[in-house]
């Protein structure tokens, strides 16, 4: 009798738990969205008042980035621009951005976007450069925003789905 109580209440709390672990998705996500801005911000401040090459400005990214997979990114995109490959700005920026962040909780959407940021950038002159940034926040923001608002109820509908799942589960199996 007890081994099936106890039976119940673990297959309840593995499927709340994996229910958790979806709602943790939709917030680091959202976490990474708002990380990006902050990047863009701080790029379109080096460009505009430090008047900083594009190397050095990926590469100064690459070392405050504290997370692995930014601070990765930004050290290929300048470590290949440094050495002066002789392949196109674009095709450097979305090799990296499908290497390094394809791994992330970013959606495809996301990497799309990010990705058609490089095509854009590499060979503009700096107004133009600083008018993408400036494309590319409007257009994260426009991402940003409605997901902000829907998060906390995705979340507890990933942790609610997960417990009445359990919980059917535990009846069908009795």
């Amino acid at each position: 009798m007890y081994v099936h109580i106890l039976g119940a209440f673990l297959i309840v709390a593995a499927s709340t738990g994996i229910g958790m672990y979806f709602g943790s998705g939709i917030q680091d996500r959202l976490e990474k969205l708002r990380m990006l801005k902050q990047q863009f911000l701080m790029i379109r401040g080096d460009i505009s008042y430090g008047n900083t090459s594009l190397p050095e400005v990926m590469e100064a990214m690459g070392e405050k980035e504290d997370t692995a997979e930014f601070g990765e990114f930004y050290r290929e995109v300048s470590k290949r621009l440094r050495a002066r490959e002789g392949v196109p700005f674009r095709e450097i920026w979305e090799a990296a951005v499908w290497r390094n962040l394809n791994k992330t909780t970013l959606r495809r959407q996301d990497l799309e976007l990010l990705s058609s940021v490089g095509a854009q950038f590499g060979y503009l002159d700096r107004e133009m450069q600083l008018k993408t940034i400036d494309f590319f926040l409007a257009r994260l923001e426009e991402e940003i925003m409605p997901e902000a608002q829907k998060a906390g109820e995705k979340m507890r509908l990933c942790k609610t789905l997960g417990l009445l799942a359990g919980a059917a589960l535990v009846v069908v199996m009795l």
